[in-house]
Parts: structure tokens; sequence; C-alpha cells
């Protein structure tokens, strides 16, 4: 197992791309626009934890974790514009803006201790 693989943060945006999957499938029709903006944020979340993490250099290391933070905040926001629309549940609203703002937590305190 690598290191990021280990880390908390990672697995929760594993989990944040995984109810981003099962969102997109239930979404129904019409919003294809908006599967493919969630689907690359959620995963941009999981892949820009691991790159920081496989960095060596402190400032790119947070580089990659505040990217990933921005990344945690679309998905959010997505999950925010589904409801609007009527388009996600309740229950997947809650969960995706819990996952998303651990992710959100986790994320900014990583960028701070990594940035100058």
């Amino acid at each position: 197992m690598l290191d990021f693989q280990q880390l908390r943060v990672y697995n929760r945006a594993l989990d944040l791309v995984a109810l981003a999957t099962d969102v997109i499938e239930a979404m129904g029709p019409g919003l294809s626009h908006i599967a493919v903006q969630l689907d690359k944020a959620s995963t941009s979340v999981a892949v820009n934890i691991a790159e920081g993490a496989g960095e060596f250099s402190p400032k790119e290391k947070g580089r990659f974790y505040r990217i990933a933070r921005r990344s945690a905040t679309e998905t959010v926001a997505w999950f925010d514009v589904l409801r609007r629309k009527r388009r996600i549940s309740d229950e997947h609203h809650a969960t995706g803006t819990a996952l998303g703002t651990d992710c959100i937590k986790a994320l900014t305190t990583l960028a701070k201790r990594f940035s100058p």
C-alpha cells in the first residue's frame, strides 16, 4: 500500500467519488453536462491528494492540496445545484456535503502545512 492510500482524507475522497457516481447514475436524462462536471470534480479531489502526497517539494505538495480543496468545494456546489434542480435525494445531498466538508477541512490543514 502506498502512503497516500493510508491517508484518511484520500479514503474520504474515494467515498466522495463513489457517491458522485451513484448520484450520476440516478440523475436521469438531460443533465449529461452536469454529470461530466461532477465526475471530473470529485475524481480530481482524490487524484490531486495522491499527487500531492507523492511530491517531495513542500510548495508543490501545498499546491496539489489546494487544487484538491477547490475540487472538493466544486463537488459540494454541484450537489447543491442538483438539489435545487430536484435531481438528488436529500440523503445523497447530505452525505455528499458531509464528505466534501470533511475533505475541505483536512485539505485546508494540509495546504496550510505545506504552503510557504
